[in-house]
């Protein structure tokens, strides 16, 4: 992958932590870039609740959940199950569709699909967290015990 030899010459740090948004491509590159940095994690989208999209359902399947970030990539790709709007796009909300499409290939709940994607989140994006945690006091069990109850999954 270009993206990968252009971290490597720009020498990013292996455990550098990445999203790797929109990830479209093989288990094998998958792996690959997991086994390169190895911090990253990789971003699905709603793409993975077509059929069409078997390669991304692969990936989800060969991944491990601490090492996925769900995400709807607006405005593109919208889920499947998602209802659909006049200006036919995806909005951060739909990512519910995207985690229960995950839960299945996992056969986990969706409420540990959630957890995970959170501390995942948490692990990528720590500088937002922490600054919410310090500025706004958000305290992140909190946070998910509330999306799950708002969800109804409790």
């Amino acid at each position: 992958e270009d993206g990968l030899q252009v971290l490597q010459e720009a020498g990013v740090p292996r455990d550098y932590p990445m999203h790797r948004h929109c990830f479209g491509g093989s288990v094998a590159q998958a792996r690959y870039w997991m086994e390169t940095f190895p911090s990253s994690k990789i971003g699905v989208t709603g793409l993975v609740t077509y059929s069409y999209a078997w390669q991304v359902s692969q990936v989800v399947h060969a991944i491990d959940l601490d090492s996925l970030v769900l995400e709807t990539d607006a405005p593109h790709f919208v889920p499947q199950k998602a209802k659909k709007n006049q200006e036919k796009c995806s909005f951060p909300g739909q990512v519910i569709h995207v985690g229960a499409k995950v839960a299945e290939i996992k056969k986990v709940s969706l409420v540990k699909v959630l957890e995970a994607n959170i501390d995942n989140c948490q692990q990528i994006y720590s500088r937002y967290f922490e600054r919410r945690i310090e500025e706004d006091n958000v305290n992140l069990n909190v946070c998910k015990r509330m999306i799950i109850h708002y969800l109804g999954l409790n």
